[in-house]
Order: structure tokens, then C-alpha cells, then sequence
């Protein structure tokens, strides 16, 4: 009898676990919502693919600006090295246009933020930056992109190793609270695994609210909002629902 119990327990313990992490990183987590938001995710998805064409073509071909200073500065504008980034930046990007965001799609586009953050350290190290823009059209970010360089770059960087602890941690609490359920063991696991979800749900919740600001300064109408997912929100319930499980079905070796 007390086999049948571990095996339930594991089963359905492991099952609520994986339900869980399903909901938090599946399920879109913010949402573009309000009156004109269809047509500005249409036009935004267009922009994204034209902008990446024109940017393939001039990186290169174009001659219009200072190639061999841009190389000097360490930044690789051979084929084999700017295709396949720009259709990474194209993926991203799409990702993040398309009218709703999963923490799946922010922990796909996390190591290319940390693999672009060298790069831009580079462009900014030469003034052929600026040419390079002019040539690709967006010369209106150059002086943006000089200023979060220098002041953003640091909390960038610590939000993206913060996002990766917290991920590996998260990993890490997950595999410890399915083993839980077959083992008996350190009773943390469930908690830690709870907190986690519930501090990513709670970062989520602060893009929501303080999203709003960054959406006027992109563009968007006035009528747009972001808001909360609903589903990822149950997925601390995943966990909760776990824990009860194993305190209902005692492990039981007799």
C-alpha cells in the first residue's frame, strides 16, 4: 500500500509540477490589448522584417560608411557572421511584436540580449557607429543608443544574470520537488519553487504596470494597454496543489 502511494504521489506531484511550470513559461504573460492594437502589431511585424532585409543588404554591401574602422573596433561583418544574427534579432523581435509575451520567449531572447551587449560595447567604442547608422536609416537612435549604452548598460546586464539565476534556480527547485515526491527530503523545495513563480509573476506585474510610459514613448496609440495574462497567474496553484498532495499522502515505507 504504501508502494501505491509513492507512485501516486510521484505521479500526480510530478504532473502538477510540470502543469505549473507549463502555465509560467508557456502561456503568454502580458498582452497588448485596446483599441488599435491589431493594426499596430500588423504594421510592426512588417517594419520588423523590411528593417532586418535592409539592414542584411547594407551590413553587406554598403560602402557608404566606415567598414574597415567598424572591423578595427572587433564587430564581425562577414556573411557567415551577420546573417545568422540578424535572423536571431529577427526571431526576437517578432517574438516580442507580435501582441503577447511568454517568459518562454524572454528566456529565448535573454542569451542574444547578453551575446549583443559585447557588440554594442564595441560600436561604441568607434565613431563610425554613427555612419553605420546613417546608412541603415535609424540615425535618429544613434544618440539613444550612445545614452543607454553608457547608463543602462550595468542594470541591463544585472537584470539579465538576475533572470538566469532565477531561472537556474528555478530549474533546480523543480527537479528537487519532483524527487520530493518520490524521496523524503529537504521539505524546501515546494516553498522555494512557490517564491520563485511568485517573484517572476510579481516582476510581470511591474512591466504591466510600469509598461505604460514605454508604450507612448514607442508609438503606440494612446488606446493601447499591456496587461496581465491570466494563465500564468495559476501557476503557483500547480505548486500549492503539490504540496497539499504530499502532505495528504504521507510517504509510508511500511
Amino acid at each position: 500500500m504504501g508502494i501505491l502511494k509513492r507512485m501516486l504521489r510521484t505521479i500526480l506531484g510530478t504532473a502538477l509540477i510540470l502543469l505549473s511550470l507549463a502555465l509560467l513559461f508557456a502561456c503568454p504573460v502580458l498582452r497588448l490589448t485596446g483599441e488599435g492594437a491589431a493594426s499596430y502589431i500588423a504594421d510592426t511585424d512588417f517594419q520588423v522584417t523590411d528593417s532586418m532585409d535592409v539592414a542584411r543588404d547594407e551590413l553587406l554591401h554598403s560602402q557608404e560608411f566606415d567598414r574597415a574602422a567598424i572591423e578595427a573596433a572587433g564587430v564581425d561583418l562577414s556573411e557567415g557572421h551577420v546573417v545568422p544574427l540578424l535572423g536571431a534579432m529577427e526571431t526576437a523581435a517578432k517574438a516580442f511584436t507580435d501582441g503577447d509575451l511568454s517568459l518562454a520567449e524572454v528566456t529565448r531572447g535573454a542569451p542574444l540580449a547578453q551575446q549583443l551587449l559585447p557588440t554594442a560595447g564595441k560600436l561604441d567604442s568607434t565613431e563610425a557607429t554613427e555612419g553605420m547608422f546613417d546608412t541603415l536609416g535609424i540615425e535618429e537612435y544613434y544618440g539613444d543608443f550612445k545614452d543607454i549604452y553608457a547608463n543602462q548598460r550595468q542594470l541591463i546586464l544585472g537584470a539579465l544574470i538576475g533572470f538566469d539565476v532565477i531561472l537556474g534556480l528555478l530549474v533546480v527547485c523543480a527537479l528537487g520537488s519532483v524527487l520530493q515526491a518520490l524521496l523524503k527530503g529537504w521539505k524546501g523545495f515546494d516553498v522555494a519553487l512557490l517564491v520563485l513563480e511568485l517573484v517572476l509573476l510579481g516582476a510581470c506585474c511591474g512591466a504591466a504596470f510600469l509598461g505604460r510610459p514605454l508604450l507612448l514613448d514607442l508609438g503606440l496609440p494612446a488606446t493601447v494597454d499591456l496587461s496581465l495574462g491570466l494563465l500564468p497567474l495559476l501557476a503557483p496553484v500547480g505548486v500549492i496543489l503539490a504540496m497539499a498532495l504530499k502532505a495528504l499522502l504521507p510517504n509510508d515505507r511500511n
